[in-house]
């Protein structure tokens, strides 16, 4: 399954509302002016580990060294996993702004992230999975159920364990990649969004984007 021009179009249209709304609630809780954009998407597709293992060499390297990944899972009928994903480094600065505190570089090392650091993360990450979601599901109007929130630090995305843990094993697992860009005190940061849905789940979001773009095109 490949997106085209136009579904890519009509996904990254609806995906930069969502973070809009998202940006709108970070607003309220951080007291700053916070912009959301999706700045390029791709739709990866998970069968064997021949596949993953050339997929995980062509991954940029944001997700590819060590990230900050806040995670949530959803179901029934529209069912995956969610997650906001940071290199390390752009983390701990992105905590420091909304915090409005002095930031200082981190050690070449990875280091750990301090408990504030992670309940910072966990909200955010709360705030703006929960708003993508949320609107995937009035999208398509079915109701959601969610796990509690997750924030992991990690060495590079797994993506054998996303396609063995994220939804139903049926016919493997398609992966949405969220380019985005958060900016924050005259700061950008680069993350990405990442959406692990079972094949039953991606063919309802791109049947309703095709019903949608039909609509506009009468």
């Amino acid at each position: 399954m490949m997106l085209s021009l136009e579904q890519k179009d009509g996904l990254q249209e609806y995906m930069n509302i969502f973070t809009g709304q998202a940006a709108s609630m970070l607003y309220e809780m951080v007291n700053q002016k916070v912009e959301l954009s999706i700045t390029e998407l791709e739709l990866l597709y998970l069968d064997d580990k021949k596949e993953q293992e050339q997929k995980v060499r062509s991954l940029p390297s944001m997700l590819q060294g060590h990230i900050v990944s806040s995670s949530i899972r959803f179901g029934h009928d529209f069912s995956g996993r969610a997650h906001l994903i940071f290199p390390l480094e752009t983390t701990k600065l992105l905590v420091r702004l909304c915090l409005e505190e002095e930031y200082e570089e981190m050690p070449d090392v990875p280091g750990e992230l301090t408990d504030t650091d992670f309940d910072a993360v966990r909200e955010i990450g709360n705030v703006i999975l929960n708003a993508i979601t949320g609107g995937m599901g009035n999208l398509l109007n079915v109701s959601l159920e969610y796990e509690l929130p997750e924030v992991k630090i990690l060495s590079g995305f797994d993506l054998e364990n996303e396609n063995e843990n994220s939804c139903s094993q049926a016919n493997g697992k398609y992966i949405l990649v969220f380019y985005n860009t958060f900016s924050i005190l005259d700061h950008s940061m680069e993350g990405a969004i990442v959406v692990v849905l079972s094949m039953e789940s991606i063919a309802m979001l791109l049947q309703k984007i095709d019903e949608v773009l039909m609509e506009v095109e009468e």
